[in-house]
């Protein structure tokens, strides 16, 4: 599925505390037949993440709570993790395709103000050190 991104985003992700909302969605299909989507959801305390896996079309779906120590990590890595940070979103002519790309949108409301992001690391550019942080939220 390609996507065709049209977005304006600031450079740096704000920090984050208890009265923040967040949103972070993820999609992947670079597995063969199989279809990933996970969603963050963080509406004041607790956070929740919602994997949904199609293989083949028989869809599993798990949700789980997210610890804030997790919740903070896996944030922060939108801007500590070269291969993450690195991919942000930011020229609007850019096409990503999640069959070959890890495609991430976030979205915040901080008392800083609204921010919104996409992200698309490049399948073979995932690192240790990336998929390492995505299995905070991608729980198998």
């Amino acid at each position: 599925m390609a996507l065709i991104l049209i977005w304006v985003s600031l450079p740096l992700v704000p920090a984050i505390d208890n009265q923040s909302t967040l949103i972070v969605q993820y999609m992947y299909d670079g597995e063969e037949d199989t279809k990933k989507k996970i969603v963050l959801t963080a509406f004041g305390r607790p956070a929740f993440v919602t994997v949904t896996v199609d293989r083949n079309g028989k869809v599993e779906k798990n949700t789980f709570e997210i610890s804030n120590e997790d919740l903070s990590k896996f944030w922060n890595g939108f801007s500590e993790i070269d291969a993450v940070s690195k991919s942000k979103i930011v020229d609007e002519s850019v096409v990503v395709d999640t069959e070959t790309h890890h495609v991430f949108m976030t979205m915040d409301r901080t008392s800083e103000g609204d921010n919104s992001s996409w992200y698309g690391i490049v399948k073979e550019e995932g690192s240790e050190e990336f998929l390492e942080w995505l299995s905070i939220i991608d729980k198998k």
